[in-house]
């Protein structure tokens, strides 16, 4: 069963843009994989030091920013933040100001033109789709309202970080790791974009969903079969 496993793996899209687009997704999954064996060994410190060292790569790993602080891990959240000042000062040693002017002034506004971009992935992409598309002549929108589109995207998206804070303050047995990984997919589902090979760093919680698995064959064969086609359609996109 290898082979046919490896060889989806090459063909799915998120692992393709990878090797073409020179992202850097693989060194966030390892980061976050790290931080998660952190935390199950109760290393705050280190953990810390791993997600500042992934948000200074990408911002959207500061989203576990907010799991340290309902968790009340503040040594965690502490060194995050101290790691992440490093990290910053390092590179505005090494690459001057006019980086962080480029950022803001050009990337960001070039950016902001696709979140409605049909590999938007996130909560802000599915409505951007819906009612204010890249693309409108590929893709028709349900009614051209960007206005209605982005209050719509901003209701969701506040409901689901309502959720998740919810879950973190229940505090239920083993909720620590569960809330991690839920927390994966909640960080690419409320970013204004989150990119198709963003899903490399939703890894573990599919693992996790697996693993949880074990007792129900029957769902699991549906399970696997759905992770077939996505890796399928992700290729094809």
């Amino acid at each position: 069963s290898i082979l046919p496993a490896v060889t989806l793996f090459l063909l799915c899209g998120p692992v393709q843009s990878q090797i073409i687009q020179g992202q850097w997704n693989f060194l966030l999954l390892a980061l976050l994989v790290g931080t998660w064996w952190a935390i199950r060994r109760e290393q705050q410190l280190l953990a810390g030091c791993l997600i500042g060292l992934a948000t200074a790569i990408k911002f959207t790993p500061a989203f576990f920013l907010l799991y340290f602080l309902l968790q009340r891990q503040w040594k965690a959240l502490l060194w995050a933040l101290i790691t992440f000042a490093l990290s910053m000062l390092v590179m505005l040693a090494l690459l001057g100001t006019q980086t962080w002017f480029d950022y803001f002034q050009r990337v960001l506004p070039i950016v902001k033109g696709f979140e409605g971009s049909w590999v938007n992935i996130s909560l802000h992409g599915f409505f951007g789709k819906l009612f204010f598309p890249e693309y409108p002549g590929l893709l028709p929108p349900l009614s051209d309202s960007a206005f209605l589109g982005k209050l719509l995207s901003l209701v969701a998206r506040v409901g689901l970080l309502a959720t998740y804070v919810l879950l973190n303050l229940i505090r239920w047995p083993a909720s620590r790791e569960r809330m991690f990984h839920f927390g994966l997919v909640v960080m690419l589902l409320v970013a204004p974009i989150s990119w198709d090979h963003y899903l490399l760093q939703a890894i573990p919680a599919l693992l996790l969903c697996w693993k949880d698995l074990r007792q129900h064959p029957m769902l699991k064969v549906f399970f696997l079969i759905e992770v077939v086609l996505f890796c399928v359609y992700m290729g094809d996109l």
